[in-house]
């Protein structure tokens, strides 16, 4: 692909204000066919300055649309997933590029495949989602001064958004979402204002300085979707309208408001510029939360204190400053979530609407998810501050998780809203230590290397609503990952096999490890020399588990390099099978195991695996699927 980017920008300053404005225009022509995304944005501002009156603009306008998005992932609608594990390496897909079979355009692509992929070709210009998209946001701030000292800020902004999306598939596509044809559009729309009043002052006395500031908020969110697609196909190959539908069109709408009204204070103190101390404080009321507890509370603490400004160091040792946080955050919930609605379902049945009540109990009660954090570090730096070190630990707990609890469905429910008294921390260390090796002249080489760890576990359980897998313990990790499935093996971890030579697999969830890494590092170089810049990077994720959906999707299709062995050609051309499992077959004995898969007894007795298979059989045992693990 190729990326074009056009910018274009006109100032003014004066001694009175200021005014400037940008047109931006960006192209990317993508890495597939009919894939490119153009953006185009615009910026206006200013400010104005009379006597002890200041004034502030600034409206950005972004419009982004693009043709089709469709091919890049995983599934039947990717090129490289089609092309790569599904599509041999006898075909030519140039042959393919005119996509229609001749005399039959619009009703049947040109492919070697026609039950379960698409032409690469097809795909890129007949299964198509496109996107039209438009931004504005914006702002104006005006701030008088009453006295000195003591200023008046009155600020208000804003965002509006417009999205059309259009899906389309022509008919015979397999990875769409109708092979007969289908049709979809949905457009929304919505807006939100912030809208804020805050008194300053700022003070000083000698060596000490104060910085007071109050005020409150008003926030306020209204969106409306309405979509449209085609039922059962189309009536005329080619025609994407929904007036094209086969059957009656699916159509509905729906829309959201929230309003959240704040007020909010902070105290800043300085003394000496060295010791600083910052004191927050705020309380929001949001509709989104019932009226009993809809008023939430969060305050926050922060502190830093420049030793080296009061203690005598070497001459080597520039600066020493240790800081530290406190402060505790609170977040409502969706909009609605506390509402039982109807849910309306168009031609439900014989062409008659239908109405439904929810199945999930939304109490009056229910509170907002909180968080607690703290964090301490230390700076220092070292030789005109030729070298310096940072270190930072923080830790974050997260509570009062909304959850679904699940409950008998003669109620004529079948969950309902609470609030968990699970809590899961968040905690770690981060390390950086850099400096500037080489300074000479009108070159200088600057260097740093960072290295950070998180954890997070389980630091309360909630007996009742967390959940009950073995590895969900207090101070144990919830950045699990799991598999549906284990293999059956013996004690000394030899994989079992059945009579009929292939691995036996056990239905148990089990536990594969963790998504996050053990820890992380980067190393960045920088050498400058009078204007121009050279920067090298490295940096890399240690630890932590992941999962090769190509690698899966390779073996499951055979089309994996290793899969062309002896084996397969005993198989396909001497019509011979000589694969054998490595492993064990069991003999005699038995095993017991808990729920979730544990041995709790395991008496059998096992021979070597010398059962001939098939080995395309015995593959597609172990990767059974293309899509999971």
């Amino acid at each position: 692909g190729m990326v074009t980017n056009n910018n274009i920008s006109v100032a003014y300053q004066g001694e009175k204000g200021a005014f400037r404005t940008s047109l931006t225009y960006v192209r990317n022509k993508g890495q597939y066919p009919n894939t490119k995304q153009n953006k185009i944005t615009y910026t206006l501002g200013g400010d104005i300055k009379l006597n002890k009156f200041t004034f502030e603009g600034n409206m950005t306008f972004n419009k982004r649309f693009y043709p089709n998005n469709v091919g890049g992932g995983y599934g039947g609608g990717g090129y490289l997933y089609n092309l790569l594990v599904w599509t041999g390496s006898e075909y030519d897909v140039r042959d393919y590029k005119n996509y229609w079979v001749d005399g039959k355009e619009n009703i049947q692509q040109n492919w070697m495949d026609d039950k379960w992929y698409d032409n690469p070709w097809f795909i890129a210009n007949e299964i198509t989602h496109e996107q039209d998209y438009n931004f504005t946001n914006g702002f104006l701030s005006a701030k008088y001064e009453i006295l000195k000292d003591f200023n008046i800020m009155i600020r208000s902004g804003f965002d509006f958004y417009s999205q059309k999306d259009e899906w389309r598939n022509a008919i015979s596509a397999i990875g769409g979402w109708d092979r007969k044809g289908y049709y979809e559009q949905n457009q929304n729309s919505g807006f939100s204002t912030n809208n804020d009043i805050m008194l300053t002052y700022n003070k000083s006395w000698g060596k000490f300085n104060m910085d007071l500031l109050a005020g409150g908020t008003l926030y306020y969110y209204d969106s409306e979707s309405i979509y449209g697609r085609t039922n059962n196909g189309l009536t005329v190959p080619g025609f994407y309208s929904l007036n094209a539908s086969v059957d009656p069109a699916k159509t509905g709408q729906g829309g959201s408001k929230k309003q959240v009204n704040s007020v909010f204070g902070k105290a800043t103190f300085a003394w000496d510029n060295y010791l600083f101390v910052d004191v927050t404080a705020r309380n929001d009321w949001s509709s989104s939360l019932p009226s009993s507890t809809r008023s939430y509370f969060y305050p926050s603490v922060a502190g830093s204190f420049i030793l080296s400004e009061v203690v005598n160091m070497p001459k080597w040792w520039d600066m020493l400053k240790i800081r530290g946080s406190w402060t505790k955050t609170k977040s409502d919930i969706g909009i609605y979530d506390t509402k039982n609605v109807y849910s309306i379902t168009t031609n439900m049945w014989d062409g008659m609407n239908g109405a439904s009540y929810p199945g999930t109990i939304r109490p009056d009660d229910l509170r907002s998810q909180s968080s607690r954090s703290y964090e301490f570090g230390t700076s220092m730096h070292w030789l005109k501050n030729r070298i310096w070190l940072d270190v930072t630990y923080y830790n974050k707990v997260n509570s009062d998780f909304a959850v679904q609890a699940p409950m008998s469905i003669g109620s004529g429910f079948s969950n309902f809203y609470v609030n968990s008294d699970e809590k899961r921390q968040r905690q770690g260390v981060e390390v950086a230590i850099g400096g500037t090796p080489v300074k000479a002249g009108k070159f200088m080489c600057q260097t740093s290397f960072n290295w950070s760890r998180d954890r997070y576990t389980y630091k309360e359980l909630d007996p009742t609503y967390s959940t009950k897998r073995p590895w969900v313990q207090k101070g144990e990790r919830y950045d699990w990952v799991t598999c549906d499935y284990l293999w059956d093996t013996d004690n000394k971890g030899n994989m079992v096999h059945g009579a009929n030579g292939l691995p036996v697999e056990l239905s148990y969830e089990n536990l594969k490890g963790y998504s996050n890494p053990d820890w992380i590092w980067g190393f960045n170089n920088t050498f400058m020399y009078g204007d121009f810049t050279f920067n090298i990077q490295f940096d890399g994720r240690v630890g932590g588990v992941a999962y090769n959906w190509t690698d899966q999707a390779l073996w499951n299709s055979g089309a994996h390099k290793g899969s062309d062995n002896k084996y397969r050609y005993d198989e396909v051309v001497n019509n011979k099978l000589t694969y054998v499992g490595d492993g064990v077959r069991v003999t005699g004995g038995k095993i017991d195991r808990d729920e979730y898969g544990n041995v709790l007894k395991d008496t059998r007795t096992y021979e070597q695996n010398n059962k001939n298979v098939s080995y395309e059989a015995y593959v597609m045992n172990y990767y059974w699927n293309s899509y999971t693990p």
